[in-house]
């Protein structure tokens, strides 16, 4: 393996959960945040005892951000990281890219991904070294990403347990809008249907409902960002769910 150290930008669920994967493949992790206290709570969660000089080059830099901070902590991260493989875990692929492509030098060393797994709790003191084994992780390269670079992004990938799947950024967002963003929806608004509703039912609920909601608690903000920025792929979904329950209706 060649992966020894990794640079986490974002010390949320998704980024500490990496960390923790890569720690215990003994992979040196540093932890960072816009958070001090956050990226402090991750750092103590997964290498308490790494130390890193000011010009330390990381392997790999993983962006594990919200989308809109997503180009700002790349022209940083960039400058700080002259010769790094860069990886982002963002839940939209097309927006990145094309941010990623308006940054000179930097499409041979960005390699745009997506873990299939996540859970609908958030923060540091959530995240779990093994959230990752066995489950699929997409990842996208493009025609300019060096085969130096996606081969580090399949082994950050393998190191945490997961499966690799290849896909454009393009069939990832419309894959996305079917199996992720539009149920995310979904959920949501059947669980704001119990707002208003007879307590008592409300010791009725059975697994088959909180299995159905259980993402609905997922982190509203974020989850606009991701709405907005793959809309016109979750409205062909939604319409198409429309439709149904409206056939189911009459």
């Amino acid at each position: 393996m060649g992966i020894s150290s990794v640079k986490i930008v974002g010390s949320g669920l998704i980024g500490t959960s990496i960390g923790l994967a890569l720690a215990q493949n003994s992979v040196k992790v540093l932890m960072q945040d816009y958070s001090v206290g956050a990226a402090s709570m991750a750092q103590s969660l997964v290498d308490p005892s790494a130390k890193f000089t000011p010009d330390h080059v990381f392997d790999v830099v993983v962006i594990a951000v919200p989308p809109s901070a997503f180009r700002d902590v790349l022209m940083i991260e960039k400058e700080l990281n002259t010769t790094s493989t860069f990886v982002d875990v963002l839940s939209i692929k097309t927006k990145p890219q094309l941010e990623v492509e308006t940054l000179s030098g930097l499409q041979e060393r960005f390699v745009g991904s997506h873990p299939m797994a996540g859970r609908e709790v958030s923060g540091a003191k959530s995240a779990r070294g093994d959230l990752f084994t066995g489950r699929s992780w997409i990842f996208c390269p493009t025609e300019q990403t060096a085969k130096a670079s996606e081969k580090t992004a399949l082994e950050l990938i393998e190191l945490c347990g997961a499966i690799a799947v290849r896909m454009s950024a393009q069939e990832h967002d419309q894959a996305m809008a079917l199996v992720s963003h539009a149920p995310q929806i979904l959920a949501s608004l059947m669980a704001a249907n119990l707002n208003g509703a007879n307590p008592e039912w409300l010791n009725l609920i059975g697994q088959g409902f909180k299995d159905m909601t259980r993402i609905a608690d997922s982190d509203s903000n974020l989850w606009q960002e991701i709405l907005s920025e793959n809309s016109t792929n979750i409205a062909d979904v939604l319409s198409k769910v429309r439709k149904g329950l409206e056939r189911i209706e009459s």
